[in-house]
């Protein structure tokens, strides 16, 4: 059985994900596609294992349960987010640091614009598993703490004195423009972000040339 996971919204925008080899990436696959539509407590093994084809046996020989593939697909999809959006700010905005913060919330905004955005698997799984302690939620935070991380990379690469202190305004903006997008269906939020995202390069980084 062949599936081809569709990850929406977020493969409308960035490009489809590969698809899955053998049993183990299509329970994996099947995993996030219905955790991302459905929440990750509401599905439980049955479900996955229905959608994705594969037996009992065969999924407790590569997890000791569901907790085990709620870490193994929130990786997953941290894997290829992360490098699908990476690609896509490239596009919209070359090599150049000043221009890539710039595009990761034009890219954002079109995310928001998908026809069937749903918000942030990495926000939902922190908020069902809010245990800081907890493998899941450490999983989650995993990915925005990788995304502070870039804006950082990309503050010193533009020549902020300060990268750290603009890598955390900049991750503030980001995450609240996804959560009154997501908790609110505030559309223009990254729109609206983006306009304080210009202010504070103007304010951190050298004058462009």
């Amino acid at each position: 059985m062949t599936q081809t996971p569709s990850y929406k919204p977020v493969a409308e925008l960035l490009g489809a994900p590969p698809a899955p080899r053998g049993a183990k990436d299509r329970l994996i696959s099947t995993a996030i596609d219905l955790f991302y539509r459905n929440g990750f407590n509401a599905i439980g093994v049955d479900r996955i294992l229905n959608d994705s084809g594969v037996g009992k046996t065969t999924f407790y020989k590569y997890f000791e349960g569901k907790d085990d593939l709620i870490v193994a697909a929130v990786e997953r999809f941290d894997q290829w987010a992360t490098a699908a959006w990476s690609t896509a700010v490239r596009r919209h905005a070359g090599d150049d640091p000043r221009a890539k913060i710039i595009g990761y919330f034009e890219v954002l905004d079109q995310w928001f614009h998908a026809p069937d955005f749903q918000g942030c698997l990495f926000l939902n799984v922190a908020a069902e598993y809010p245990n800081p302690r907890d493998p899941i939620h450490i999983a989650g935070a995993a990915h925005k703490l990788r995304c502070r991380e870039t804006f950082r990379d990309l503050a010193e690469d533009a020549g902020a004195e300060k990268p750290e202190e603009l890598a955390d305004q900049l991750a503030i903006l980001l995450e609240g423009a996804i959560v009154l997008r997501q908790v609110c269906g505030c559309d223009a939020a990254a729109k609206t972000a983006a306009e304080t995202v210009a202010m504070l390069l103007e304010i951190n980084l050298p004058a462009a040339t």
